[in-house]
């Protein structure tokens, strides 16, 4: 118990580093970069008006994608190291309690998806816009690579979120209440923090982040294993990944 409280603290302090920090510093490593090989400054890359020059948004676009993928990459490589063991253990108890995992992971995951369209539907007929996160993805995806986009929210986000979110938070928390209002905020408001609408929309922008964080947070708190609420993870994406570029 205290070993995992131990590896679960040090994934938060990886994770919040290399988010905190490397996203710094690598989103101005190639925006300088793209700044001496395109016609536009640095500060137009960064602080530009994307919406009045598309040629901008494509540049700005790119570099947040190579500076996500980076970012997401280090995180995967730092968690997986520090929590080997665990994953390891993790994946002989999904086998081993394959039938409950497959269950779990079938109807949470339909349930996930399902709920989330409704929502978000529903949210568009209010007339409330897109989070700037989902903006950005899908920037990426027309304006950028689909092979990068697809390894930074197909494969690497969805098992370092979960590590951090459920797992992580799950093995520090004494409490279920503390551990499902913490994981579902923590999952949440990173996905908000680019988006600034009057704080109206920005709670109903919310609403389907906070949804997807409790079922992921109910999925991880019934079976205790990582790959469960992971793979759920990674078939919503997936899914969404997939209609947008059809």
């Amino acid at each position: 118990m205290v070993e995992t409280k131990k590896k679960s603290f040090i994934n938060i302090i990886i994770y919040l580093v290399i988010w905190l920090i490397g996203s710094l510093i690598f989103n101005y490593l190639i925006a300088y970069i793209y700044s001496k090989n395109t016609s536009f400054t640095l500060n137009e890359i960064l602080n530009g008006n994307l919406d009045s020059n598309l040629e901008l948004l494509t540049v700005s676009t790119k570099v947040l994608m190579y500076t996500n993928f980076i970012v997401y990459l280090l995180m995967f490589i730092g968690l997986i190291i520090n929590d080997f063991k665990y994953l390891s253990i993790d994946l002989l108890n999904f086998k081993n309690k394959l039938a409950k995992n497959i269950i779990y992971l079938v109807f949470g995951g339909a349930i996930l998806y399902l709920f989330s369209y409704l929502i978000n539907l529903g949210l568009s007929k209010l007339g409330v816009s897109m989070s700037n996160n989902q903006i950005s993805i899908e920037n990426m995806l027309i304006l950028g690579s689909k092979v990068i986009t697809f390894f930074s929210v197909i494969i690497f986000a969805p098992l370092v979120e979960e590590l951090i979110y459920r797992k992580s938070i799950y093995s520090l928390s004494n409490n279920k209440v503390v551990y499902y209002i913490v994981s579902i905020l923590a999952f949440s408001l990173p996905h908000m923090l680019s988006t600034t609408y009057d704080l109206k929309t920005f709670i109903l922008g919310l609403i389907p982040y906070l949804f997807s964080g409790f079922i992921l947070s109910l999925i991880y708190d019934h079976t205790k294993n990582i790959y469960v609420s992971t793979l759920a993870h990674i078939i919503n994406n997936l899914i969404a990944f997939i209609i947008i570029i059809i």
